[in-house]
């Protein structure tokens, strides 16, 4: 059974939460405070910020799907054709540590490798 005080904790939360989704939404992201989330909700900044130590968590924090590492670092994950271009892209367009230019090098590189489609 949940006490009066975690209820109220909860309660809190999900009023703190509910409000900055609000601001967000009408406001933006960026253009909405923690200050102004915390007066939406009728709560101290401080305690918007117990909750939730960033603006980040007041969108990630009840999120079913955590961030996965891409490209998929597991052994056991499969290779498709978006993976493996990521990890050849990657080979491509990593520094070379080597102070003499190979045969068919490019010159050196502004950007990130980003062609026009995956092969």
């Amino acid at each position: 059974m949940e006490g009066r005080r975690d209820r109220k904790k909860r309660q809190t939360r999900e009023r703190i939460q509910a409000s900055a989704l609000e601001l967000f939404t009408s406001q933006g992201y960026r253009n909405t405070t923690i200050a102004a989330i915390a007066e939406h909700a009728d709560v101290a900044t401080r305690t918007v910020t117990l909750h939730f130590p960033t603006k980040e968590d007041l969108l990630f924090a009840d999120d079913p799907f955590p961030p996965s590492p891409w490209p998929p670092t597991s052994p056991a994950a499969p290779v498709t054709r978006s993976t493996a271009w990521a990890s050849g892209c990657a080979t491509r367009c990593a520094p070379s540590t080597s102070t003499t230019p190979t045969r068919g090098a490019s010159r050196a590189r502004s950007g990130p490798c980003v062609p026009s489609a995956p092969p």
